[in-house]
């Protein structure tokens, strides 16, 4: 069955993660059409027409689990339309695939949600975090991906918050402030997780709908370990993870 899901759409807000994150969130810019294929905790690319996808990043917060799952994929950010071709099943080895149609010209910027739930109820993520737990730490995300390469980072801290346009936000330590832009918002530092001490290379991705966010200046000793990010919103509402 084809489920078609249109990013102008009034639709109900999908289940999420117990930390109130998407399981999967991909970003990538692209134009014309292209499926991607979820699988465990990586998603590949088939280029179905177009040029291929530049600067694609995702991240998982948990696996997509190897039993049958009611998925759902909220378009945060498109201006095409976005089907679910394939739900997870054992008859195709349990493989999600989604199709993005982009039929403007130039290339845009795509964000995805995507999240899933069993067919039983159970929530899978719990699941998985539970196993996985340790006292002395929080649970690792499990995959953050960008250009192909994987990083070996995991979240850290959330900045949400109201931004009225665009905001250049500055983070240092366990503080942020916007110095340009109207917008407001607080850092959250996740449990178990502790801020880096020194230099770091954090990925930083926006969550929430019609947000986009970019890496004006990383870390490092000759800016007081600081990290620069510029936040552009057509919604009010924000929500950027920080992961290192």
């Amino acid at each position: 069955m084809l489920l078609t899901v249109n990013h102008l759409a009034a639709r109900q807000a999908p289940e999420q993660a117990p930390s109130g994150r998407p399981q999967l969130v991909w970003q990538g810019k692209l134009q014309g059409t292209h499926d991607l294929i979820v699988q465990k905790n990586s998603v590949r690319v088939e280029d179905v027409s177009g040029p291929p996808l530049r600067d694609v990043q995702y991240r998982f917060v948990t696996p997509l689990p190897a039993t049958e799952v009611n998925v759902d994929v909220d378009p945060r950010v498109s201006r095409g339309w976005v089907h679910v071709m394939q739900q997870p099943a054992m008859d195709n080895g349990y493989v999600l695939r989604v199709r993005i149609e982009d039929r403007q010209s130039g290339e845009y910027f795509y964000s995805l949600a995507i999240t899933w739930r069993s067919l039983s109820g159970q929530n899978d993520d719990f699941l998985t975090k539970s196993r996985r737990s340790t006292k002395s730490a929080a649970p690792r995300d499990a995959a953050w991906v960008r250009d192909g390469e994987r990083a070996n980072v995991t979240c850290g801290a959330i900045w949400s918050g109201a931004v009225n346009s665009r905001a250049r936000i500055v983070i240092s330590g366990r503080e942020a402030r916007v110095i340009q832009g109207q917008g407001s918002g607080d850092l959250d530092v996740l449990a178990g997780t502790g801020w880096p001490k020194g230099a770091y290379h954090p990925v930083v991705m926006a969550t929430s709908p019609e947000t986009r966010v970019e890496v004006v200046e990383q870390p490092s000793a000759e800016n007081d370990y600081t990290l620069i990010i510029d936040v552009l919103a057509e919604r009010p509402a924000v929500r950027i993870e920080i992961a290192w």
